[in-house]
């Protein structure tokens, strides 16, 4: 069960990162948001997708998904669950018990 949800959780932060809107008009897709967020910097904006984006690309980069049998279909449509910077540092406050203000501390 838990093998099928995080599998199911992988593919579907990977697609959505992977998106590609249909013409240059359109404005940019959540996962081209998150993609663009994830530069290796960090900031202060607790709006954005930094955090997450970072964790998207390091998962990508493991061959995680793979070794799961995700299924990497950029237009499969999906629903997914992605927090932003903010929803990450409650997480870890929430853990931890203290506020983490720099993001990079918080992965």
């Amino acid at each position: 069960m838990r093998r099928s949800i995080a599998t199911a959780l992988i593919a579907g932060l990977v697609a959505t990162a992977l998106a590609i809107p249909a013409s240059a008009e359109t404005p940019p897709t959540l996962g081209e948001q998150i993609l663009a967020d994830a530069d290796g910097q960090f900031d202060n904006n607790p709006r954005d997708y930094d955090i997450v984006g970072e964790i998207v690309l390091a998962i990508v980069e493991s061959g995680i998904p793979t070794q799961l049998g995700a299924s990497l279909d950029p237009s499969a449509e999906l629903t997914v669950f992605l927090p932003n910077d903010r929803a990450f540092k409650r997480l870890a406050h929430d853990l931890t018990g203290k506020w983490v203000n720099d993001e990079s501390n918080v992965i």
